[in-house]
């Protein structure tokens, strides 16, 4: 029954991150005021939550990511980076680390930038003494939602097919909700 509070929780969040928290630049009418914006060069730094169903089984996760980003053209930006993911269910643990590489482009004249992630990496779950390594590899896409030039909120979904399973390679699909801090982003 937790889980069903945490998946409530979740959509909460959600709706009022959407619509009840003022983002910069949204609905920025005023052509002196500055709109928040990612720059080449810039490093984030962040962490993100996530509610994850495998098989009609829910488990919480927290991820710390970095990326530093470099313009390709235009306001498009490039990302290469890693993150580091935990979850403890009960007695089993897991572990993911994780490189990536992403697309982001900021949507109209808003703070809120759109992007596309690709990435994988290795997985230790273990359980006592048994010891598991697999192998996620998949995509994410998502938004940042500029709330200043040094932090965001981040939407994202992923979707990962899981090799290396001893029964069966598998499908994992998660929804995750984070908050980014940006380093040398002037």
């Amino acid at each position: 029954m937790p889980n069903r509070h945490f998946e409530k929780l979740t959509l909460f969040l959600l709706i009022f991150s959407f619509f009840i928290i003022p983002i910069n630049g949204i609905a920025n009418t005023d052509s002196t005021q500055t709109i928040a914006r990612i720059q080449p060069g810039a490093v984030e730094i962040g962490a993100s939550g996530s509610l994850t169903s495998i098989d009609g089984v829910s488990e919480a996760t927290i991820f710390l990511h970095s990326q530093i980003f470099k313009a390709v053209s235009g306001k498009s930006l490039v990302g290469v980076g890693g993150e580091v993911g935990f979850a403890h269910i009960r007695s089993f643990d897991q572990l993911d680390i994780q490189g990536n590489i992403s697309w982001q482009q900021p949507f109209a004249n808003s703070a809120i930038y759109y992007f596309f992630l690709l990435g994988g990496g290795l997985r230790f779950e273990w359980l006592g003494s048994f010891r598991e390594t697999l192998y996620p590899a998949g995509g994410n896409i998502g938004i940042y939602a500029l709330i200043s030039q040094w932090t965001a909120f981040r939407f994202d979904y992923r979707f990962q097919r899981i090799f290396g399973n001893p029964i069966s390679n598998f499908n994992e699909h998660r929804f995750m909700i984070g908050i980014s801090v940006f380093l040398r982003n002037k």
